[in-house]
């Protein structure tokens, strides 16, 4: 899966139930999803905990001799005068659970900007609690709030679950 489309047609009605469903709901969704409601903006000292996870998924990814990035450079990208990244957080029970990072794109066929999902991680122990799907919802209520025309992303072909998420 490359991208998808935030607009009009199936996708979007789709997504546009799915944040509904997660907007109201109260401490269990259906997936099992704990206090997914927490989710909230990243804000000046996240940054530790967002490092450690995108240090995470490089080892998940079989890289982590690849990922240098710290707590300075997510701190500029983030927070910094010219800030070019955005990211949500999950907290669940007080902890840390997840994060998705991603930065705006803008497509010339359409004139209008969107969101390249960089990194969607859950952390292990709070993995199949519907937090990825939340998290999707979130960004899908960003593109619909600002007008934006897309939502893409990347996957690994080996990642099974993460493709089974987003199909």
């Amino acid at each position: 899966i490359d991208a998808a489309r935030v607009g009009t047609g199936e996708f979007h009605d789709a997504l546009a139930d799915e944040m509904i469903v997660d907007q109201r709901v109260g401490a269990t969704d259906q997936a099992g999803c704990l206090d997914c409601q927490q989710i909230r903006v990243a804000r000046p000292g996240d940054e530790a905990d967002i490092v450690s996870m995108i240090h995470e998924l490089a080892a998940f990814e079989r890289a982590p001799e690849q990922c240098t990035v710290t707590e300075s450079q997510i701190g500029t990208a983030l927070f910094g005068d010219d800030a070019v990244a955005s990211c949500f957080l999950v907290e669940v029970d007080g902890h840390t659970a997840a994060m998705a990072l991603w930065f705006r794109t803008f497509s010339t066929w359409d004139g209008v900007a969107g969101i390249h999902l960089e990194d969607l991680y859950v952390r292990d122990r709070f993995r199949r609690r519907g937090i990825a799907r939340a998290l999707l919802a979130a960004l899908a209520t960003e593109c619909l709030e600002k007008d934006y025309s897309r939502l893409g992303w990347s996957v690994l072909d080996w990642n099974t679950d993460a493709i089974a998420l987003y199909d």
